[in-house]
């Protein structure tokens, strides 16, 4: 993968459609806010949030409705959503707060939404619980809104596993490749834009898996001394509710605008 390959549009549905946040007063208030803390901090950011388990609750789904990664569980898994009004009105309540969280981020700076799946099985996962979501993706994918500096929206992109991995170690170069390159491509903006010498830059990447911090923050010490790797881990999925979930999708709305306002480089538990 190229330096610029992540900021790259995909070959799928997320592919077809022009850009923007959804017409929605309290992602437009998210956005707002985020605005303010991203012009408020002197570095540059892009933001990587993992699709399992940071913006939906895929472990949950599996043991509520035995969602796995088979076209088979997919549909037994939509006909057991069907059946249970409560979970529909929770995972819409999620929906929600994912779709804002996006909105907060994209007003930072360029989202990667990281998915160990391929695309096809997240593009059908999404479309089946979280509809709104998916139609959210599919606009943001194509953002003109390119410019890191820019105050406006920036591009949303969806980055799925190129294979299923054989080992945690095959796992953790493709991890490690997706961050490379996400830092070669901030180095290449922040030097394209400094007058003088080029901003710090930072990579807040929020995780379900504790070795998704310690690759981010390998790869990214490596990469330049400029690069500030802020790492957030959160809660043990097999622990969470839905109504934690939903809440803990609040917290890093708020939380993400802190990151990329705090000047030093960490790794922590939410």
């Amino acid at each position: 993968m190229s330096a610029t390959a992540a900021f790259q549009p995909h070959a799928s549905l997320y592919a077809n459609a022009h850009a923007h946040a959804p017409a929605r007063a309290a992602s437009a208030a998210a956005a707002a806010t985020a605005t303010a803390a991203a012009s408020a901090c002197a570095s540059t950011h892009a933001i990587v949030l993992n699709w399992e388990d940071v913006l939906a609750p895929t472990t949950l789904l599996g043991q509520r409705v035995g969602l796995e990664s088979s076209r088979q569980a997919l549909q037994l898994a939509h006909a057991m959503l069907q059946q249970d009004v409560y979970l529909q009105q929770a995972l819409a309540g999620i929906e929600e707060q994912a779709v804002q969280l996006l909105t907060t981020a994209a007003a930072i700076g360029p989202v990667l939404v990281v998915t160990d799946k391929s695309l096809k099985y997240m593009e059908l996962t999404c479309a089946v619980f979280f509809p709104r979501l998916a139609a959210f993706l599919l606009q943001a994918n194509m953002s003109s809104k390119m410019s890191l500096l820019s105050p406006a929206l920036h591009r949303i992109q969806v980055v799925a596993a190129p294979r299923r991995f054989a080992s945690a170690a095959e796992r953790a170069s493709w991890r490690a490749s997706l961050v490379h390159n996400v830092c070669a491509d901030l180095t290449a903006r922040c030097s394209a834009s400094a007058s003088m010498s080029p901003p710090a830059f930072g990579v807040v990447a929020v995780s379900a898996a504790d070795a998704d911090a310690v690759t981010c923050v390998g790869v990214m010490q490596r990469c330049s001394p400029l690069a500030l790797p802020k790492c957030v881990q959160v809660a043990d999925p097999m622990s969470l509710s839905l109504e934690a979930f939903f809440a803990q999708l609040q917290t890093l709305q708020r939380y993400v605008c802190t990151a990329a306002a705090h000047a030093g480089a960490f790794s922590m538990h939410l």
